[in-house]
């Protein structure tokens, strides 16, 4: 869970929980749902490709992409 300052996280795990206080540095992102319209020159993407086709393209199902200048963080 994000803190309310937006740079702190209670991360539970199996035998414990820590809060880790993020870098002010350090994006913090939430993925929503985009359009095709938001894919314009200069977009920084990722794409996790699915099937190779026979024409030799490749077919995805997902599309991720930066916002506002942000380079998607993987």
């Amino acid at each position: 869970m994000l803190g309310k300052d937006g740079r702190t996280l209670n991360v539970k795990y199996n035998g414990g929980e820590k809060q880790i206080t993020l870098d002010v540095h350090t994006p913090v992102v939430a993925y929503v749902p985009g359009s095709v319209s938001d894919l314009k020159p200069g977009v920084k993407i990722i794409i996790f490709a699915g099937t190779k086709l026979p024409d030799g393209t490749i077919e995805t199902n997902r599309v991720n992409f930066g916002k506002d200048g942000l380079t998607p963080p993987m």
